[in-house]
């Protein structure tokens, strides 16, 4: 009988044990998989307020272009081609930043707010403006009404990589309410990478250009769009200066350069003449093409 007693007493203990080890082992195993509920929770947190600090970049409105990769030591250059692939010709950002606004290629828009507004327009029409230093829209959508107002930035710190080309105001009314919301912030038209580079001169004004004139100094356009520098030779003398992108033209500033004399001259000052101060609109296919008006000024193609 004791034996009977004791062996039922043991086999109740080791049940008793493995119960325990069972239930601490399950125990475990629900802790680890709350702690990494926990830890992916908290990291998706994190990456989200990552993200918020600079605008979603939607994925829509794709461009296929063979992008130059033009080394550039502009901090901005990494966003600035991101977003030329996504169709995107204008982004701005709140002063605080607590929304975002993207402008496409498509003439449409995209605008968000961190407290969860969103207002997307398919259709954004420019609007005509007094004043030459503004650019003006308007954009419906059934969600109501956004005016936009973009003013260049003219003072001397606009050249830096810091600072924005245009400040910006957005005036939204939504439907079925009377008041009208402002939103003050800055932005920049996203330039064309594909701009970037140094550029042969092969013609000005229907004018063959053959190095060979010029004691081999081959005429050069040099591009930086992303810190608006210019730079080149004109066959003669070497010159540099600013230039800007907006939309679809090329923005070139007066220029500044050496002051030789040299045979063919004549050429040398068509080419100065053909965009120095201008702004001219363009085509690239493989070689470049700049036009005033519908007239070609230049054609170039990229230096290998």
């Amino acid at each position: 009988m004791k034996s009977c007693f004791l062996v039922t007493f043991f086999f109740a203990l080791i049940c008793f044990s493995c119960g325990s080890s069972s239930s601490s082992k399950s125990g475990k195993v629900t802790q680890d998989l709350h702690s990494k509920a926990h830890q992916q929770m908290h990291n998706e947190l994190i990456q989200e307020e990552i993200q918020s600090e600079l605008p979603a970049i939607p994925v829509e409105n794709s461009v296929k272009k063979n992008i130059n990769d033009f080394e550039t030591d502009n901090p901005k250059a990494p966003l600035y081609k991101q977003k030329w692939k996504e169709g995107i010709v204008f982004y701005a950002i709140g002063e605080a930043p607590d929304w975002s606004l993207n402008l496409y290629r498509s003439d449409s828009l995209k605008f968000k707010t961190n407290n969860g507004l969103y207002f997307n327009a398919s259709a954004v029409k420019p609007l005509a403006s007094i004043d030459p230093k503004n650019i003006d829209y308007r954009a419906v959508s059934e969600k109501g009404e956004m005016i936009i107002r973009l003013v260049e930035n003219t003072s001397d710190k606009a050249m830096a990589v810091d600072v924005s080309g245009y400040t910006i105001t957005l005036s939204l009314t939504l439907k079925k309410q009377e008041e009208v919301t402002i939103y003050t912030g800055r932005g920049n038209f996203i330039p064309d990478p594909q701009l970037n580079g140094n550029w042969i001169i092969t013609k000005v004004d229907n004018l063959t250009v053959d190095p060979s004139l010029f004691d081999n100094k081959t005429p050069i356009l040099s591009i930086d769009l992303y810190n608006q520098k210019l730079s080149g030779n004109d066959g003669c003398n070497s010159f540099h200066g600013q230039v800007k992108f907006k939309v679809d033209k090329l923005i070139f500033g007066n220029t500044a350069g050496t002051l030789m004399a040299c045979p063919n001259m004549e050429i040398s000052q068509k080419i100065m003449n053909a965009f120095g101060g201008k702004s001219l609109t363009y085509t690239i296919n493989d070689d470049m093409i700049l036009y005033s008006g519908n007239k070609k000024t230049m054609e170039l193609k990229r230096e290998e």
